[in-house]
Formats: C-alpha cells, sequence, structure tokens
C-alpha cells in the first residue's frame, strides 16, 4: 500500500460520479489506480478543484470482502502467574496451527486484556514507570503475535477495549496515579485513553491493518472521533470499527469503516442459538450498511462484519456450534461479500483442541486447493 497526497482538476464535461470511479494514471505510480473522492466544488470555477488525500471507507475494507479469519485471545501483563503468559507464549507452536488454516485472511489479537483493559501486550515504559510495571509485559508479545502472521502474507487486525484504565479492576492506589496523570496532562479520562491508543498505533505501524474498539457505547461523537483519529495515527488505511452494543449489523459510529458484528450477548443466549442469524441476513441484503440501518452501497457506509464466538463464551465454555450451521452462516456472509471473524479459545499456547478441529473443518470448505467435491460439508466431519 501507498499514501500520497495530490491536487488535480475534474473536467466540467465530466459528472463528479463518473469522475470519482475513474481509473487515473498518476506519473509516480506503476498502473491506473481507482480513485474515490472527497471533494469540495466552487460553484462558478471553470474546473472544480478537488482534494485526493488517503483513499475512502469502500477502498479500506474491499480487501476483506469474501474472507474469514481468527481471534486469538493471547496472554497480556494480566496473566504473569500463569504457566503460559506473555513473556513466555510460545509463538512458534500458535503458528503451526495457523499455517494449517490455508483460507484465512486474518488474525486478530490483543492489544489490552479482553474486558479488563487495564493490562497490556505491549511494552509502554512511560506509563509502566508512572503507574505500575505489572500493567505491561517486559517482552513485546504484540509486537511479535502481529510480525508472524504477517510474515505469512496474513492481516492483522487489533483489539482493543475502549475503556483503558478501569477502576471496576484495578487497585485504587494504581487508579489515583492514573487520575494524576490525566490532571498533570490537562486531560479527560477518555482523552489519555486516546493518547495511549495513538502510542500504540504509531509504535506498531503498519504491523496493523485495522481495529476492533470495544466498550463505545455512551461515548461522545468527540471521544469516538478520538479514538478513530488516535488508531489511523500510524496507518491511515487501517480499517476501524466500534461496538456501541446491539447484535444485528449496524453502521454503530460515524467513523466505522466496517460493522462490530457482536452477537447477542452470552449471558442471554449461546451464540449458536437462531437470532444471530439476522446478522447474516442483513449482510446478505448489503453488504454495506447505512447511517439507518439500511443496505447502502454510497461511498461513507460500512462493510458488514460478523465476531463469533465458537463456544459459549469469549474466552471459554462449551464448543457448541453446530458445525454445519456454523459452515453455513460463515458461507452465506462471505458469498454475500461480508466477512467473518471467529473468536477462538485458548489452551496454553494454541487453539482450543475442539474448536482447532471445527477450524480445519471450516478450511477445507474454503480452501482454494480442495475439490469441491471433496469439501462438501456432507462428507467431513468435526470429531
Amino acid at each position: 500500500m501507498f499514501q500520497e497526497e495530490w491536487r488535480t482538476k475534474v473536467p466540467t464535461t465530466m459528472s463528479l460520479a463518473t469522475w470519482s470511479n475513474r481509473k487515473v494514471n498518476f506519473p509516480s505510480i506503476a498502473g491506473p489506480i481507482t480513485c474515490i473522492l472527497l471533494m469540495t466544488v466552487t460553484a462558478n470555477a471553470q474546473d472544480a478543484e478537488v482534494d485526493l488525500p488517503v483513499e475512502a471507507r469502500h477502498v479500506r475494507a474491499e480487501p476483506y470482502m469474501g474472507t474469514w479469519g481468527v481471534r486469538i485471545l493471547h496472554p497480556t501483563a494480566y496473566d504473569f502467574n500463569s504457566s503460559v503468559n506473555a513473556e513466555n507464549f510460545d509463538i512458534d507452536a500458535f503458528m503451526g496451527q495457523i499455517d494449517q488454516l490455508e483460507s484465512i485472511s486474518h488474525v486478530m489479537i490483543n492489544i489490552n486484556r479482553g474486558h479488563q483493559g487495564s493490562w497490556w501486550s505491549s511494552p509502554y515504559p512511560e506509563m509502566a514507570e508512572k503507574l505500575d510495571p505489572s500493567l505491561f509485559p517486559k517482552r513485546d508479545l504484540f509486537a511479535e503475535l502481529a510480525d508472524a502472521p504477517r510474515a505469512r502474507g496474513l492481516k492483522v487486525l487489533v483489539y482493543f477495549n475502549g475503556s483503558g484504565f478501569d477502576g471496576g479492576y484495578l487497585p485504587k492506589e494504581i487508579m489515583k496515579k492514573w487520575k494524576s496523570h490525566c490532571k498533570q496532562e490537562g486531560m479527560t479520562h477518555y482523552q489519555a485513553v486516546s493518547n495511549v491508543l495513538e502510542y500504540y498505533s504509531l509504535k506498531h505501524g503498519k504491523r496493523i491493518d485495522g481495529w476492533w474498539i470495544d466498550r463505545v457505547g455512551g461515548r461522545t461523537d468527540e471521544q469516538q472521533k478520538d479514538f478513530a483519529e488516535a488508531v489511523r495515527a500510524g496507518y491511515p488505511m487501517g480499517i476501524v470499527t466500534m461496538n456501541k452494543g446491539g447484535s444485528v449489523p449496524t453502521q454503530g459510529t460515524p467513523y466505522n469503516d466496517y460493522t462490530h458484528g457482536h452477537p447477542i450477548p452470552m449471558n442471554k443466549e449461546a451464540p449458536w442459538l437462531g437470532t444471530n442469524v439476522r446478522m447474516v441476513e442483513k449482510i446478505e441484503s448489503g453488504p454495506w450498511i447505512g447511517a439507518n440501518n439500511v443496505p447502502d452501497d454510497r461511498e461513507g457506509t460500512t462493510f458488514g462484519f460478523i465476531f463469533m464466538p465458537l463456544q459459549a463464551k469469549w474466552r471459554d465454555g462449551l464448543a457448541g456450534h453446530p458445525n454445519e450451521q456454523a459452515l453455513d452462516w460463515m458461507t452465506r456472509t462471505m458469498e454475500a461479500d461480508g466477512f467473518y471473524c471467529w473468536a477462538v479459545a485458548r489452551e496454553g499456547n494454541l487453539f482450543a483442541a475442539r474448536q482447532f478441529k471445527q477450524l480445519l473443518y471450516f478450511d477445507l470448505h474454503f480452501d482454494p486447493r480442495v475439490p469441491a467435491e471433496e469439501a462438501s460439508p456432507g462428507k467431513q466431519t468435526a470429531q
């Protein structure tokens, strides 16, 4: 990918709609590209002057159309007392599983820990000194986990818990230090969280192809905008979504490139129950979804995505997804040009055994090297 900015002129004999999707040759680039424009037009101008910044929302999302991937719930600094932790997690063993999934497009990893977002997977020496070293690992597990899939041609998406340093989980003495930090910097809590997010975005740059930002329900538009700007600081072409809640694909925030795809909360029903098929149906009618949550393929709308646990909860629980139903939901989503990600429980350094067998079953169906008759769901079973 590349990032440049150009100024050019739209011929007055050509409609803006036609020109905006025109193949244009630029001398610094080998071959044509499709330009989608953000434009300001002067009404009486002989020629309309147009700014061509970073490619627009649809261009960012299109590489994911019709694809699927997996999320690994790897350790963070939170797990320092566990036998498998951020300092000794065996990436080679984990990548041995990833290498068996020939049809995936992406791997999702965490910059902080799931619902308890106060513990991190990448060092931040300044904040470790200000708050507490126990919140950050010494090893940059995040960087290693991002580099390994990228070396294999896979994209890397990143989960971030938008609560940041959370008084519901952190000891009072650490929260006191965090509040003191915010006061010294003249920032609100969420401004300071955005600054931490920007630090990691700049630190890791193009290691990160996109972001899934959790817990933004109740956040103001300004706070959501701060998050979007922070994550794009290191790589402006990264795709972004924010989870405001709700279980049917919606545009969510004005800054989303793709829908958050969150299922019905698992404390209400298991993810494989029929209610969640509504997400599939919504994408089948799209896959681009507008601000009024109806199909809309105009520029500025969001791309249909499903983010589903492959067990009863995000981290653990019964692996109860019926194979053929799960495969049906994936197939329908991908054939409609949406994309799908399974959050998979971890056992030690690896995906949980039962769930990994299911992933292999799905992969057999989508692997382009496997003849269709061999990939028939009726002929394959996961034990």
